[in-house]
């Protein structure tokens, strides 16, 4: 929970389930807060309202996803949090292979990542701890803000993931991507852009 640096009146959620290439941008503040016991931070960029990038994964790190806020309009504020495990709040770092619709394009972002960067024997640990069957439900049903969900029809993930998530956030709005697999930033920038467009000018 991001709520003792964010306004919960001002807040808005965009739920990503993704992987890219690290950017590089300005941050006009670093900060960091301490939840059981542990210092967790975050970066941000811009002022207005402020929109939370988180990373997925497990394990990525939030730099990927500063080319995904170059898509935002420039009245917010970016906030990347460094989910715990990653950033400045982690003991490992792990990405891995991600899914394009291309394969030419997955190959063109594979070739950008530097060395060390994909660790196996993490990656398989999390995804172990993962099978259990968590349910994430319930608490996306306690969500009372906009939230968009952009699905690529040929993500690997499957739509039924982005269709559970809108089901259960009565406040959500799905669209879907065709010929898009997980990024669809990369995948599709002039149609993502639009929908990005859209959204924030409806709010």
């Amino acid at each position: 929970m991001l709520s003792p640096m964010i306004p919960r009146r001002q807040s808005c959620l965009l739920l990503w389930i993704a992987l890219v290439v690290c950017g590089q941008t300005a941050f006009a503040q670093d900060g960091s807060f301490t939840r059981d016991g542990v210092q967790l931070f975050y970066r941000t960029s811009g002022s207005g309202a402020p929109i939370i990038f988180l990373s997925g994964g497990p394990g990525f790190t939030v730099d990927y996803m500063v080319p995904v806020s170059e898509f935002v309009p420039a009245s917010y504020q970016r906030v990347f949090y460094e989910q715990r495990g990653t950033g400045r709040s982690k003991l490992a770092t792990m990405i891995t292979p991600g899914y394009f619709f291309e394969r030419a394009k997955g190959l063109a972002f594979a070739s950008q990542l530097p060395d060390g960067t994909l660790t196996l024997q993490v990656n398989a640990l999390l995804f172990g701890d993962m099978s259990r069957g968590y349910d994430s439900r319930p608490g996306l049903r306690q969500l009372d803000r906009p939230v968009l969900i952009v699905q690529g029809h040929q993500d690997p993930v499957g739509d039924k993931t982005a269709e559970d998530i809108h089901a259960a956030i009565k406040s959500s709005a799905l669209t879907y991507l065709n010929q898009c697999g997980h990024f669809p930033w990369l995948e599709q920038p002039d149609a993502f852009r639009r929908i990005l467009t859209e959204f924030f000018q409806s709010k």
